[in-house]
């Protein structure tokens, strides 16, 4: 799979190859840094190691060669955007016992560390995901892991995320994390998967 890669561009005159308007290629949270063209109908210009950049002076000009910026420099210059950027997505993945909306009680401190990171998130939103095993029919399943998914999205409500920012979706026993035969109860099928941005 692909890594998005991480791109800064901003008009400044910062660094030592002294452009106007330039591109940095950063590494990727997870490692790696991608790839980016930079080009306009005078040329262009491939960004594929981390702190390398190009230079956009003019509209009637191709983007300059490669520069390599210090990591050091990119922090430096760069900071307010890094301040400006929103925290980083958090996955929450709560287990139900058996036919129950009743949380495992291993659960139970994920649960509270999801209320609390929602709580500290301005401008917080969540989507939330149902699931079931495979214990009992289709239709009973598809209805639990629905009213788990409203039992976890009613108490992100209650912790402050507005109802319009909860993206809701409940799968029945259609989307195991452990495949079973039918009939088989199964901890890690019976869960609400949480994502808070």
């Amino acid at each position: 799979m692909k890594r998005a890669a991480v791109v800064f561009a901003l008009a400044m005159t910062a660094f030592s190859c002294g452009p106007r308007n330039y591109v940095v290629l950063l590494d990727n949270p997870g490692g790696g840094s991608g790839k980016v063209i930079v080009s306009n109908e005078h040329g262009r210009q491939v960004l594929d190691k981390s702190g390398s950049s190009t230079t956009i002076n003019r509209a009637y000009s191709a983007p300059s060669s490669q520069c390599q910026v210090p990591p050091k420099k990119v922090v430096e210059v760069f900071s307010a955007a890094f301040a400006a950027r929103p925290p980083r997505f958090v996955r929450y993945t709560l287990y139900f016992e058996l036919g129950s909306t009743q949380l495992e009680p291993e659960s139970e401190a994920q649960y509270l560390a999801m209320l609390a990171e929602v709580r500290r998130r301005p401008g917080v939103d969540a989507t939330v995901t149902g699931h079931a095993d495979r214990k009992a029919s289709d239709s009973q399943n598809e209805i639990l892991a629905r009213v788990r998914a409203y039992k976890v999205r009613d108490a992100l409500v209650q912790a402050g995320v507005p109802l319009d920012r909860i993206e809701m979706d409940s799968y029945g026993e259609s989307m195991p994390a452990v495949p079973t035969a039918d009939g088989i109860a199964e901890v890690r099928n019976r869960r609400v998967e949480i994502m808070v941005r």
